[in-house]
């Protein structure tokens, strides 16, 4: 008679349910990292489709002596993507008077203290 039992023995039970336990707690990391980074590529590229589009904006405008944008910070929010935006375009000097520098900041009305995104562009009176 063989009196060999069959089975698994308690420890190696054990150590399979460590192993699982490390895989799992991996992949769980590896899941929220790649939900994070997600998050954060769609709010910068919303961002930029905000900067670019007061950039255009301010571009596509006919320039006169009148409505050439002034030396100055204009604040507006906005919402894009059911989501609320703050938007800060910086109007700056240059060396030549008939060029302006555009500096355009876009940030999360909940973090107002951090860019999502900034655009700088240049702007010809002519």
């Amino acid at each position: 008679m063989n009196s060999r039992n069959r089975g698994f023995t308690l420890l190696e039970i054990m150590i399979t349910v460590a192993v699982l336990a490390v895989v799992g707690t991996a992949l769980v990391r590896s899941a929220t990292q790649t939900v994070t980074q997600t998050t954060t590529l769609q709010e910068r590229t919303l961002g930029l489709w905000i900067a670019e589009n007061e950039i255009n904006r301010l571009r596509m405008a006919p320039r006169t002596d009148e409505n050439f944008p002034s030396i100055g910070t204009r604040r507006y929010n906005l919402t894009m993507a059911d989501r609320d935006w703050e938007v800060v375009v910086q109007v700056e000097s240059t060396e030549n008077k008939d060029m302006r520098r555009l500096q355009v900041g876009v940030y999360d009305e909940t973090r107002p203290d951090t860019s999502v995104a900034e655009l700088t562009a240049f702007l010809g009176r002519y």
